[in-house]
């Protein structure tokens, strides 16, 4: 009984109302809104179904990841928060590289001159080169609360989530396609 009530812990920790989808690598995509170039509270009607179905992937999620990882209480109370802190900082990252890619574009429409080019390309490269130090970073505290295994265990896991939900979305589309021709 006290293992499910830190599972369900961790799940709630994860799936608050500002998680999001999970994207390639096993890294999150952001919150609805966020990726169609609007900010926050820029969400079309069909936010709200879609926000419930990326918790509901989020918690079928963790609950496999931590079945395939066969996390101990202990690790699932350490391991859950830090996921979630770093998978935070990268979003934030990606948010900054959209940006980033923005702001070069503007640039491009405007006729910048190589210089200006040159160092916006610098900026977005240093968010880059940040970005990796994050996974370095994350990487290292995971030496202390997983074994080698299970961190061999979750990189192939995510991959695996990952593809398999791009292969659902994937299946979705072509039928929905079928549908639309018929």
């Amino acid at each position: 009984m006290k293992r499910t009530s830190l599972i369900l812990a961790a799940l709630a920790l994860l799936i608050s109302s500002s998680w999001a989808q999970p994207g390639p690598q096993g890294g999150m995509m952001p919150p609805p809104g966020m990726m169609e170039g609007g900010g926050p509270g820029s969400c079309d009607d069909t936010c709200q179904p879609r926000d419930k179905d990326r918790k509901m992937l989020e918690a079928v999620r963790i609950t496999r990841m931590t079945e395939e990882l066969q996390l101990t209480d202990k690790q699932i109370a350490q391991f859950f928060p830090r996921l979630k802190e770093m998978e935070s900082g990268l979003r934030e990252m990606r948010r900054d590289q959209q940006k980033f890619i923005r702001q070069l574009d503007s640039l491009l429409t405007a006729g910048a001159g190589e210089r200006e080019l040159k160092a916006k390309m610098t900026q977005m490269e240093n968010a880059e080169a940040g970005r990796h130090q994050q996974m370095k970073a994350f990487r290292a505290k995971l030496d202390g609360m997983l074994t080698v295994k299970q961190q061999a265990k979750m990189l192939v896991f995510n991959q695996k989530f990952d593809e398999e939900i791009r292969g659902m979305v994937r299946d979705i589309r072509q039928k929905k396609i079928k549908q639309y021709r018929q």
